[in-house]
């Protein structure tokens, strides 16, 4: 690709594509990654140029701006096409010479019963009826922008695109787009649980989780009791099977691979001055792989069941962690050890030498001890020895335990830079590239210089708020390495609750119907926050979930623009006391005198709280 960040020009035509980028190509669309749009038009062949009329909270420019444009100016013939036209419609290619995509869809779910994705773009039509296609990169809909000129258009009519380089370090700008997935199959290696807040997808994280452990299908865990569920989980869990943590801005390759980090201690003197000394240090990720690893797991349990029952071996010698005044601060270290001879005489060893040892089967000889003997040998050989023997381990294929699915949460995943996060695991995670697959591929880590890679019985099971705008921070590398599975608001959960004959159910879905005109599906509130009201169907209990809940998020939503979050709530349609939210006047002259003060007539809103404890402020909505 063209490593100079200028501008470039792209032309589509009816017959032809062409860029004054001298890379570019049709054979590779994937090259649109690496760009960002400036500008898009369409122009007749009079140069009458015509540009994107943007819909309500869609960026003046995107990914998905020329298509959109390219909906704008053919909407009546694409509405006029046929179903079965509509569903053989090119519109995308998603790799070099891959497959063309094909399909314009009513909806996003008939959309997804075809290719489970979400990098979607929809277009909503004049009539009330919706556009649905598959688009990634600025480069993706090139193949659908060009069937509608070739379709539609009249000669040299043409649509233009300005483009240009990305800085090295520049996130992908996705806030009005989605994001892309390639096909989900039952429980992939890297999965991400996205939807609108409230929708349970931490809740269902247990049961993708339990499901993944053990190889069932998520419809069959769903059905079980959810207090079961998490019980099982709960165990998992304590077994070391399940880990979880959450990213968040400040969280950082440090923590999740590795790092070096402080050990703070008191040295012996009367001044209790602190000895401070620096370590490698693995992260979360690394320290579960490793111990997903059943060889590496059965050493480290060996290893510690040895030290805690200083086991003898032939009455030869004694392997235990007491402290000897002649030893040096190697003591101090909780990973190294003392082997103690029947004749008085002792060694230290620590546990990363026996382990190397233990892996290659070679126990290299260490003259370099007291008086020049050689005990490093034997010591090696016996403690080896001694775990082949009490624990069935062995020197040259590792351990004979069970090799169990193993699943790591990572809640928010969105929230953190991905980029600094993963580092090299961009690569490791990929499905082809875990440990244990025919192109398994290690990295040498940069802190402890040793060669790294992710097990394949090791699942990512990632969590994504789809309001939260840090959803930018997901970069192209991470999104085609998960599969995304949707979570939506499901009124059917609340079916059955009602306070004081208002039909909850009902109400959410009046409510998310409106939220999705005025903003999008995005941003709809999910049903878990009135799941509360089923041991508690209360008017009390529903304020509460209102005031506390409900409220300060469409303020968010809506950036506090109460005349939007009164078309929410219906509150325009209702008298004032049972209005969730009143609109009133401002009456300038009163609050400032005759003084012009160059303001419009505007109004001034104002929380009713009496209203959430009123039945009828809620059956009206």
């Amino acid at each position: 690709m063209n490593a100079v960040k200028g501008e470039y020009i792209l032309t589509i035509s009816a017959g032809d594509v062409v860029s004054t980028d001298p890379d570019f190509t049709m054979e590779n669309l994937g090259l649109g990654d690496g760009f960002r749009p400036l500008d898009t038009w369409f122009e007749d062949a009079n140069g009458n140029k015509i540009r994107r009329e943007r819909a309500r909270n869609e960026r003046k420019i995107s990914n998905q701006t020329m298509p959109r444009l390219a909906f704008q100016i053919f909407e009546s013939q694409l509405s006029a096409l046929s179903l079965q036209e509509k569903a053989e419609y090119p519109t995308c290619q998603y790799e070099p010479g891959g497959k063309i995509y094909k399909g314009i869809y009513p909806t996003v779910e008939e959309f997804r019963k075809q290719l489970n994705s979400i990098e979607y773009l929809t277009y909503p039509c004049a009539d009330g009826s919706q556009f649905v296609i598959y688009a990634w990169n600025i480069f993706s809909t090139i193949l659908f922008v060009k069937e509608c000129l070739k379709r539609f258009g009249n000669e040299g009519d043409k649509f233009v695109l300005t483009y240009c380089c990305k800085a090295d370090d520049e996130k992908d700008d996705v806030s009005d787009e989605v994001i892309e997935s390639p096909l989900t199959n039952e429980h992939d290696l890297n999965m991400i649980l996205y939807g609108p807040p409230g929708t349970g997808k931490t809740y269902n994280s247990v049961n993708y989780a339990v499901a993944i452990i053990e190889g069932k299908k998520i419809d069959v865990i769903t059905a079980e009791n959810h207090a079961d569920v998490l019980k099982r989980y709960n165990n998992y869990k304590d077994q070391g099977l399940i880990a979880f943590t959450t990213f968040h801005q400040s969280y950082g390759y440090e923590e999740f691979i590795e790092g070096i980090k402080p050990i703070v201690s008191y040295d012996n003197k009367a001044d209790g001055k602190k000895d401070i000394q620096y370590d490698i240090m693995p992260g979360a990720f690394k320290s579960f792989c490793e111990k997903a690893d059943p060889k590496v797991k059965s050493f480290d349990d060996a290893w510690d069941e040895l030290v805690e029952c200083a086991m003898s071996q032939d009455g030869k010698f004694t392997f235990t962690r007491r402290t000897n005044s002649t030893l040096n601060a190697e003591l101090k270290d909780e990973n190294t050890f003392v082997v103690t001879w029947s004749g008085g005489t002792f060694n230290t060893l620590k546990k990363e030498r026996i382990y190397e040892q233990w892996i290659a089967n070679t126990y290299e000889e260490n003259t370099n001890l007291r008086g020049g003997k050689r005990w490093m040998l034997e010591s090696i050989q016996a403690v080896i020895d001694a775990m082949v023997k009490q624990f069935g381990l062995s020197a040259n294929n590792g351990a004979t335990t069970e090799k169990k699915n193993r699943v790591f949460i990572i809640d928010e995943i969105n929230r953190g830079n991905i980029s600094k996060i993963f580092g090299e695991l961009i690569t490791l995670i990929e499905d082809t590239k875990r440990l244990g697959k025919p192109e398994e591929t290690t990295a040498i880590l940069p802190y402890s210089g040793k060669p790294f890679g992710v097990p394949d019985n090791v699942y990512i099971l990632g969590t994504m708020n789809t309001a939260d705008r840090s959803i930018a921070q997901i970069d192209t590398a991470l999104r085609r390495r998960f599969s995304f599975v949707e979570m939506m608001p499901d009124t059917s959960v609340l079916e059955g609750i009602e306070v004081e004959d208002i039909n909850i159910a009902n109400m959410l879905d009046i409510i998310n119907r409106r939220i999705e005109v005025l903003y999008d599906r995005e941003h709809t509130i999910g049903h878990s926050f009135f799941t509360g009201l089923r041991a508690e169907p209360t008017i009390e209990k529903l304020a509460t979930i209102f005031q506390k809940s409900i409220i300060p998020l469409l303020q968010e939503y809506f950036y506090e623009d109460y005349k939007k979050i009164r078309l929410v709530l219906g509150d325009n349609r209702k008298n004032e006391k049972d209005q969730f939210i009143i609109e009133k006047s401002n009456v300038y002259a009163a609050l400032f005198g005759d003084v012009d003060v160059g303001l419009d007539d505007g109004f001034s809103y104002e929380i009713n709280n009496e209203a959430f404890r009123k039945k009828e402020a809620y059956r009206l909505i």
